[in-house]
């Protein structure tokens, strides 16, 4: 049992912090507004994670926008905008150890932009998954 309980620990020493993100690092707004573009693509996107876990994983431009997700009255325009604005990220068991210890702190995603969820026609519940993960790191 403890073994297990360290894992995300080991996973986040070994994913790694950053001092400054990749250069080549993509805003959460502009992979949301190329996603077509992007579809199929591996990218880095730069972002605030917000509540990670069970069927919910977003990632957002702004802090403030994570927390008014997580905290918001679910009935506002405030939480809809929020909502739209983001980047659904898909589950993966050992992201989600780490991302888990990552809520609400500024991070690096590294993944696969999918757009399935996006195309007008397919609409989609719980964990859309925009970026299907690969890797996450806390920007420092």
């Amino acid at each position: 049992m403890l073994v297990r309980s360290l894992i995300p620990a080991v996973l986040l020493l070994v994913g790694g912090c950053t001092a400054a993100p990749p250069t080549d690092a993509l805003s959460v707004v502009e992979v949301r507004d190329r996603i077509h573009t992007l579809n199929g693509t591996a990218v880095v996107v730069r972002g605030w994670l917000g509540i990670c876990s069970g069927n919910d994983c977003g990632l957002y431009q702004t802090l403030d926008d994570a927390k008014l997700v997580a905290d918001g009255d679910h009935l506002s325009d405030a939480w809809a905008a929020a909502m739209d604005k983001r980047l659904s990220i898909g589950t993966d068991t050992y992201f989600d150890m780490v991302a888990y210890h990552l809520q609400f702190k500024e991070v690096v995603i590294r993944g696969t932009v999918n757009d399935h969820c996006r195309n007008g026609i397919t609409f989609c519940f719980d964990r859309a998954g925009d970026i299907d993960p690969e890797t996450i790191q806390f920007i420092i």
